[in-house]
């Protein structure tokens, strides 16, 4: 059975004679990086599309959803100018708090993986 090749398979037949001990300590860091990188590449992938989704959301509503709503109040002849923009303005910063909250979460949750990732470095590699 073949050993996995990667990046770092053509260092693993140095001599310890020839080993510089801090381009080991590089080494066996970058190696276990690489290792977490890929372990943890699905909630990479996840916070990534989360953070893409929200940005889109965002976009969504300000470019579409509220031109079409200031569109359909305007056409309520009984709704004075004034009350509208009053209501967008509400209607905004009701949705703004919305985003925050959801980018907290998503902020909370990396905050969460990357200490979790860090912890799994230190374990692994000498300071």
């Amino acid at each position: 059975m073949e050993k996995e090749e990667n990046c770092f398979s053509e260092f693993t037949t140095i001599t310890p004679k020839k080993k510089n001990q801090t381009i080991q300590i590089l080494y066996d860091y970058e190696k276990h990086y690489m290792e977490l990188v890929k372990k943890y590449s699905d909630e990479i992938r996840m916070i990534d599309n989360l953070l893409k989704s929200l940005r889109a959301e965002k976009v969504n509503f300000y470019k579409q959803e509220v031109p079409i709503i200031i569109e359909k109040l305007k056409k309520e002849e009984i709704i004075d100018e004034i009350v509208i923009n009053q209501w967008i303005d509400r209607l905004s910063s009701d949705i703004e708090q919305s985003f925050l909250i959801s980018e907290r979460l998503i902020e909370t949750y990396l905050t969460k993986s990357i200490e979790e990732f860090k912890q799994a470095i230190g374990d692994k590699v000498p300071w």
